[in-house]
C-alpha cells in the first residue's frame, strides 16, 4: 500500500477508535439520568456500532507503523456522579459533539486514501469505501442525538 494511503487510513483509525471513546462516555454519562430517553439511548448505541464496524473494517488495512498509536486521552473519561439531570445532558452532549468531530477527522482522512488509491464513489464493496459509508452512518446518526 502506497505510504501516503496507509497514513491516511492509520489516522482514520485512530481518530475512529478516539470517536468510540468518546461515544461510549456519552452513552455512559446519559444512562445516568433519572428517566432517560430509550430512543436516545438507542441511538448512542447504533453510534457506538457503527463506528465499531468502521474500526474493524479499517483495522484489516495495513498501516504506517511510523506513526503512533494513539494521542494521549484517556481510555475512559471518568465522572463523578452526577444528580443534576441538566448536567449530565450537557456533559453526554460535550462528549457527544467530540465524537462527531472525531468522526468528521476520520472520514475526511479516508477520503484522502480513497482518492490516493483512485476508488470512485460507486465502487462500494471496497473496504476503505464501506468504513467510510459506515462513519457517514455515524455522523447521521449523532446529529440526530444532538437535534433538541
Amino acid at each position: 500500500m502506497l505510504p501516503k494511503v496507509a497514513a491516511n487510513v492509520h489516522l482514520a483509525l485512530i481518530n475512529t477508535r478516539q470517536a468510540i471513546r468518546f461515544a461510549k462516555s456519552a452513552l455512559n454519562i446519559f444512562q445516568q439520568l433519572d428517566s432517560s430517553n430509550p430512543v436516545k439511548i438507542a441511538l448512542y448505541e447504533a453510534a457506538v456500532d457503527s463506528l465499531t464496524t468502521a474500526f474493524i473494517t479499517l483495522q484489516t488495512f495495513p498501516t504506517d507503523p511510523s506513526l503512533p498509536n494513539d494521542p494521549t486521552i484517556p481510555p475512559n473519561a471518568v465522572f463523578p456522579p452526577l444528580e443534576e439531570n441538566q448536567l449530565i445532558i450537557k456533559l453526554s452532549e460535550s462528549q457527544i459533539v467530540l465524537a462527531m468531530e472525531k468522526t468528521n477527522d476520520a472520514i475526511k482522512y479516508l477520503e484522502v486514501a480513497l482518492l490516493l488509491l483512485r476508488v470512485r464513489e460507486s465502487d462500494i464493496l471496497h473496504p476503505l469505501t464501506l468504513a467510510r459509508h459506515d462513519l457517514a452512518a455515524t455522523q447521521d446518526v449523532l446529529i440526530t442525538v444532538l437535534e433538541p
